[in-house]
Formats: structure tokens, C-alpha cells, sequence
């Protein structure tokens, strides 16, 4: 394997581990990711990461052509809540689905910034529609409908049907829709502009499990500060490589070499790229970690304990030390004012 196969595939780590978890194993998934890239005229992967993210994502979307039909509605699904950091925690912690909703609208651009959510509600249902601007690929669909839809169904405490479900993926002849209609709960609507989905009223209204109004509010900050950042072009880096740390923190401490993989860099070139604009890994890592310290301490249903273990810390000691490096008090005392 070179390194731009490697590369690349790190980029794509968590979807295919997503579809080994549903049966599909890594190989015959990156066998098809292969096959596209020939079919589409890429001599090798070192021309794929050439020709940059469009490109590499073009041939993700046909290499899923390939892979059993509505595999990514089930893949999506089996995603384990955090994966996405701010914008999973974010929306879980919303009043009801419909705030989680609103917020995922506001903020999924932090996951793709091409894309957004269209939401409206009639006199019986409410409706979602993926609005894609990049490509029409039948993966998008399926993965986001299977992600939102499971993390719904967690966050409310209640396994809901849809009252409506539609994709882009054509018709076609062979398809045995049993497993999808059971997913569902309601048949798929092929051949659609866009895709989307539809709840009653009642699931749209229902208050969530995990509802926490500071923590929604702190959270919320933090994700406008980054969605600012974003749409001015300024220190993309540093977004990127904020959003990766902030997903591996429940893991233990982020390595530089993590973050480099899931970013498609060598730990070099990550960290060469950072001191270019200014910031080190290890700043970018203590930056992430303590505002989200602050936003975890916030929340008076975590204790001093599990704050340590959402940020990565194997002891609450180690934590309360860097907490007092980072603001000059303990947790405790921060908690307290």
C-alpha cells in the first residue's frame, strides 16, 4: 500500500469500519474504492490525492455503487454516538427532536460544509430534506438518514416509524427492500429529488432523554465560534484539527499521529503546517480541552470524574492539575463561582 492509498483511506476510517460492523468487511469495500478509481481514469492513488477531496470523494460515491443497496442506511446507524463531537453532543442535549433538528440544520456544516437541512412541518408531520450541493451520491442519503434517524431514536428513548422516507438511489430491479422497510418503518420513495424523511408531530415534539439547557447553551457557543471561523477561511487547520482531537478525547489523549492519519497527513506535515500558522498540536489539544472543560463544568449533571474521562484523562488528578494550569483555579472552585 503507498502512501496516498494510506492516506486516503485513513480519511475514510470511520466509514469503513462503520461497514464492517454491518458484515461488509474492509477489504471488499476498498476493493470497490479501488475499482472506481480505475474506472474514473486515476492511474494510482498518488494521482487520486492529487487531483484533491472532490475528486477522492466522486470516487467514493461510485465505488458505493458497487456495495449492496442501502448498506449505508445500516453502516450509518451502527455510528456510535460522539463520533461527530460537538454536533452529536450538541443536538442530543436540545429540549426535543425538533431543537436537535434546527441545531443539526445550523451547525452539519461543520461535518460538510456543502451541505444543508431543510426543515418544515405541516398540519401532521414534520419533514427533513438533505439538501446536497456537491454531487447527487446515493451514500450521503443513506448514511445521514440511518445516523439521524438512530440517534433520534436514542436521544427520545423511543425505537419511532418514519411517516416518510426518500432517496435519490433509482429503482431498480433485485432490490429487497424488507430490511429497509423494517429500518424505516415505512417503504422508501426511490428516484427523489433529495433525500429526507418524515416524522409525526408527536416524535418531533418529544423531549429528550439527555436535555440540558446550559449545556446546550455552552455548547451551542462553542460551535458558533467554529462555525464563525469557518465561513471566514481564516485557520481552517485549526478547525479541522480541533474538530479530530475533540472526537478522540473519549479515547484517551490524543496523539499527533491520530489526528495526522485521520486528516490524511503525516504527523510531520500536520505539525509542520500548524507551526506555519503559528500554533503547535499541543496548544491546539490543551485549547480544545479546556473549553470544553468549562462547558462540562457547567453541567451539574457531570462530576469532577467524569469530566476527567470525557477529556481524554485516565485520572481526575491529572485533570484538576492541568484544569489549574489552564485558568490559575481548581474544577472544584471553578464550579463553585
Amino acid at each position: 500500500m503507498t502512501t496516498a492509498e494510506a492516506q486516503i483511506g485513513a480519511v475514510f476510517e470511520r466509514t469503513l469500519r462503520a461497514f464492517a460492523s454491518i458484515g461488509l468487511a474492509r477489504d471488499v469495500v476498498w476493493g470497490r474504492v479501488d475499482r472506481a478509481r480505475v474506472e474514473m481514469g486515476y492511474a494510482s492513488f498518488d494521482a487520486l490525492a492529487e487531483a484533491g477531496p472532490r475528486a477522492i470523494g466522486d470516487v467514493w460515491a461510485r465505488a458505493y455503487e458497487m456495495l449492496p443497496p442501502f448498506s449505508a442506511l445500516f453502516a450509518g446507524a451502527s455510528v456510535p454516538a460522539g463520533a461527530y463531537a460537538i454536533v452529536d453532543y450538541l443536538a442530543a442535549s436540545c429540549a426535543s427532536m425538533a431543537e436537535g433538528t434546527a441545531k443539526l440544520a445550523r451547525y452539519f456544516k461543520l461535518v460538510r460544509p456543502d451541505v444543508s437541512f431543510v426543515l418544515t412541518e405541516d398540519e401532521h408531520a414534520a419533514h427533513v430534506e438533505l439538501d446536497d450541493r456537491r454531487r447527487a451520491d446515493w451514500f450521503f442519503d443513506e448514511w445521514t438518514i440511518g445516523i439521524t434517524v438512530q440517534r433520534f431514536r436514542a436521544a427520545t428513548g423511543r425505537v419511532f416509524p418514519l411517516v416518510g422516507a426518500r432517496f435519490r438511489r433509482t429503482a431498480a430491479e433485485g432490490i429487497d427492500l424488507g430490511e429497509v422497510v423494517s429500518f424505516l418503518g415505512t417503504p422508501p420513495v426511490l428516484g427523489a429529488k433529495a433525500g429526507g424523511f418524515s416524522v409525526d408531530l408527536d416524535v418531533w415534539r418529544t423531549p429528550l432523554v439527555l436535555r440540558d439547557e446550559r449545556m446546550r447553551e455552552s455548547l451551542e457557543a462553542h460551535a458558533e465560534r467554529i462555525l464563525r471561523e469557518q465561513e471566514s477561511g481564516a485557520g481552517q487547520l485549526r478547525i479541522n484539527v480541533r474538530e479530530v482531537v475533540a472526537r478522540q478525547l473519549r479515547g484517551g489523549d490524543p496523539s499527533v499521529q491520530a489526528t495526522a492519519r485521520s486528516l490524511g497527513l503525516t504527523p510531520r506535515t500536520l505539525q509542520r503546517r500548524l507551526s506555519d500558522d503559528g500554533v503547535s498540536y499541543q496548544a491546539l489539544v490543551d485549547e480544545v480541552r479546556a473549553e470544553l472543560a468549562g462547558r462540562y463544568l457547567d453541567s451539574e449533571g457531570l462530576s469532577v470524574t467524569e469530566v476527567a474521562f470525557l477529556l481524554g484523562y485516565s485520572e481526575a488528578s491529572a485533570f484538576a492539575r492541568a484544569y489549574k494550569r489552564w485558568t490559575g483555579k481548581s474544577p472544584t472552585e471553578a464550579r463553585r463561582q
